[in-house]
């Protein structure tokens, strides 16, 4: 899942010179319960955190924002494997954050069993400052290679590249998908008011990220537990976080709620609503008169593929296009529509041209075959 809007997180430490210094994490001196590693200019902290008053106490090693009255976490090393904080024992053998002399972050419980680890490459550890903890101008940084919830100004979620999986926010309920990836952006999000403009960039089809512009308050994607993406803003007034703008905005909008080849209206001024592609109508005009759209659409006419007549194709701009598709490779818009033409399970195709690629392939043909949900507007088979 992406943004319509995107997919996960990685959080960028600055990595320094090695020297002593209480505002770093160095070797042989490693970070306890209670201890905290403060950015430069006192925007984030990282440290142990309980999340509940529990007995015992679970500890996280974790990021915060430092200086708000609210606790609010934006990274967590060991979020699935918790440690459990037994009382009466002493400082040497509470749980503990290390740097080793081979430059590796080390996480160990009070027993000094492993927890979480990863390579830093460097004497020592800051953490990142501003807003902008993943910023360019960072070259000796390393991002976190662990996604959580949050997505901050200046991260990077990364695209698939060879063996390494791409980065991805994932909730436990599938409430929303973002659209098919052009080359050029998974989507333009402005979030606009009198001072604050957010807005997103995506670098050689290689990464995503977004900013702020100067003097905004402190602000994070976070997605929640049921699947909706929120942005959020520190109030300074309040003292808490308001939320923005939240995905999906609508109904219709959420995964496979308009069913297949059902599409989510929203461009005329009534509220948003299902509908049906051209050429097809409700599976159930009854559960479509009553509000209920999962089962989606059927064709008025089935496809004559094969028979000698053909079928064609409608175009349809403006829409999001459908989950579960093809990439296929090296191909111009005639290629790729033929691509599809050629097999009779194939029911919709569409086409961009990147102005620049990675591995070389600036064409983008993307196919489906089968039964489809979630389609907003591609390029379907119809019979003529």
């Amino acid at each position: 899942m992406s943004l319509t809007a995107c997919t996960v997180l990685s959080f960028l430490f600055l990595l320094l010179p090695s020297c002593a210094s209480q505002d770093k994490l160095v070797v042989g001196k490693p970070l306890s319960p209670g201890d905290v590693i403060v950015s430069s200019d006192g925007t984030f902290a990282l440290g142990f955190f309980n999340s509940s008053s529990s007995t015992p106490a679970k500890l996280y090693l974790g990021i915060w924002y430092y200086g708000i009255p609210k606790l609010t976490v934006v990274w967590i090393a060991n979020r699935d494997t918790p440690i459990i904080s037994a009382t009466g024992r002493s400082s040497s053998s509470a749980p503990t954050l290390a740097l080793t002399n081979t430059s590796n972050l080390v996480l160990s419980d009070a027993d000094g069993g492993g927890v979480w680890s990863t390579n830093v490459n460097a004497g020592a550890v800051a953490v990142g400052s501003s807003q902008q903890p993943g910023a360019a101008g960072t070259a000796a940084g390393r991002s976190f290679d662990h996604p959580t919830d949050t997505f901050l100004p200046g991260m990077k979620v990364r695209a698939s590249r060879g063996d390494r999986a791409g980065d991805r926010f994932v909730s436990w309920k599938t409430l929303w998908r973002s659209g098919a990836w052009t080359g050029y952006r998974v989507a333009t999000e402005y979030v606009a008011s009198i001072s604050t403009v957010v807005s997103f960039a995506v670098v050689d089809d290689a990464y995503m990220s977004f900013s702020v512009s100067l003097g905004a308050p402190r602000m994070r994607y976070v997605m929640s537990y049921s699947g909706e993406l929120v942005l959020r803003s520190w109030n300074r007034t309040t003292l808490e976080w308001d939320d923005i703008d939240v995905w999906p905005p609508y109904d219709c909008s959420r995964y496979g709620y308009c069913g297949p080849f059902g599409y989510c209206d929203n461009t005329g001024a009534a509220a948003p609503a299902c509908r049906c592609l051209d050429g097809f109508e409700p599976t159930s005009a009854e559960e479509w008169g009553n509000g209920r759209f999962s089962q989606g659409c059927r064709r008025k006419e089935a496809l004559r593929c094969g028979d000698g007549d053909g079928d064609g194709f409608l175009a349809l701009p403006a829409m999001k296009a459908p989950d579960r598709f093809v990439v296929v490779g090296n191909r111009s818009l005639d290629e790729c529509a033929a691509e599809c033409s050629r097999n009779c399970s194939c029911v919709a195709y569409a086409y961009a041209k990147r102005s620049s690629s990675a591995n070389g392939d600036l064409t983008r043909c993307l196919v489906w075959v089968g039964e489809h949900r979630e389609i907003r507007r591609t390029v379907c088979r119809y019979p003529p």
